[in-house]
């Protein structure tokens, strides 16, 4: 990681790694649940045949469903996968950066990148991280919508529509209606039916979210950053520089007695000694890092990438979990072209809102949680590298 300002990571590829982690795993903990609501939003029938009418019904029909747990189906493998995604993703951010110093002809490794050239690791990165993601991602969608999308007796309370567009059966799932009890049951099932290739389907748009997705999280954060930094240091050009502090006035006795004693016994350096200055002239104005922004500037630049990073490519998120959770092998424009054709631009930001919202406070706190200072130093005392 930088240290905003395309300086070389501080930290040891271990602690990257453990930092990572860390922060992926309270990231996971804390989002899973509104996950679950958009992947159920994303993955519905199309047309007159959708289950919900918004994220809160969503909400509440899971819960009637299998209450709060049913808002949590499927966190081992996500939870692992966030782990492991997010200490990729930084350790890959802070490679590439290296190569990307390397072949750049940069003066000196100390040099920090250009912010385009932050934005293209944070590309980099994301689709590397893609490839080990993918298959996360099939297991967690397939467990998080399996209780409600292809469940006959939760959806026995919706009303009929007009429309003759039907809710899609359960043998329209990605295995024919089987009820998974956990990962394992789906990673095998997908193995037995579809391959190794299999794990992948939705790989187009797990790719696609997740490199233009790291381009806009690390570009974002690092054009916050530097611009904290830019007007801390703004504001410390402009404070006035600190003078010698006023002299109090004598009393007129001791005035008087000053006058006589001078009078009387004039010294000769009295008025050839210049007095000692209180203050020592102002020197360079010092220049403000990361490390002076603080904690809460952290999370405000981590929360506005975050929002950034769901908000550039959720379209591609959308026909992503479509593919994961349906049957027939189609691929994503096929799966695109069937959304737009049944729902208009509208099908492809599907729990758009909630996804955006709930991305903010999750990427302060992983942005936090790697970059804080206090967590690095509380970490090492028990994780010495």
């Amino acid at each position: 990681m930088t240290n905003g300002s395309g300086s070389p990571p501080r930290l040891s590829p271990a602690a990257d790694l453990l930092f990572g982690s860390v922060a992926g795993m309270i990231g996971m903990l804390f989002q899973f649940p509104f996950d679950t609501i958009k992947v159920r939003l994303q993955s519905q029938p199309h047309g007159a045949g959708q289950l919900f009418t918004g994220p809160l019904d969503c909400a509440v029909k899971g819960f009637k469903s299998g209450g709060v747990k049913s808002f949590y189906k499927g966190l081992s493998a996500p939870l692992v996968g966030a782990m492991i995604e997010n200490s990729a993703l930084f350790g890959a951010f802070s490679h590439i950066q290296s190569v990307v110093r390397r072949y750049s002809d940069m003066p000196s490794v100390e040099a920090p990148l250009s912010l385009a050239q932050l934005t293209l690791s944070g590309f980099l990165s994301g689709a590397l991280v893609s490839f080990v993601l993918t298959p996360v991602e099939l297991v967690k969608c397939q467990l998080q919508v399996q209780d409600v999308l292809f469940n006959p007796a939760a959806n026995a309370s919706i009303p009929p529509h007009a429309s003759t567009t039907t809710p899609v059966p359960p043998a329209h799932s990605l295995h024919h209606g089987q009820h998974h009890q956990g990962p394992i049951s789906v990673i095998m099932t997908t193995l037995r039916k579809h391959g190794i290739r299999g794990l992948y389907h939705g790989h187009v748009g797990t790719f696609l979210r997740e490199a233009g997705g790291g381009a806009a999280w690390f570009g974002t954060y690092e054009l916050v950053i530097r611009e904290l930094i830019r007007r801390k240091q703004k504001a410390q050009l402009e404070e006035p520089p600190p003078g010698p502090a006023p002299a109090s006035a004598p009393s007129p006795r001791a005035a008087a007695a000053s006058s006589t004693s001078l009078s009387l016994f004039p010294s000769p350096s009295s008025t050839s000694i210049p007095p000692h200055p209180t203050q020592p002239p102002p020197g360079p104005p010092r220049t403000i890092t990361k490390e002076d922004l603080g904690t809460p500037s952290i999370m405000l630049a981590g929360a506005l990438a975050g929002m950034t990073y769901n908000a550039a490519l959720f379209p591609a998120d959308t026909l992503k979990s479509r593919q994961q959770t349906t049957d027939g092998g189609k691929s994503f424009v096929q799966v695109a072209r069937d959304l737009y054709t049944a729902q208009g631009w509208r099908g492809f930001y599907k729990g758009f809102g909630i996804t955006v919202l709930r991305s903010a406070p999750t990427s302060a706190m992983i942005f936090a949680t790697y970059v804080s200072e206090e967590e690095q130093e509380l970490l090492s005392r028990h994780f010495p590298f």
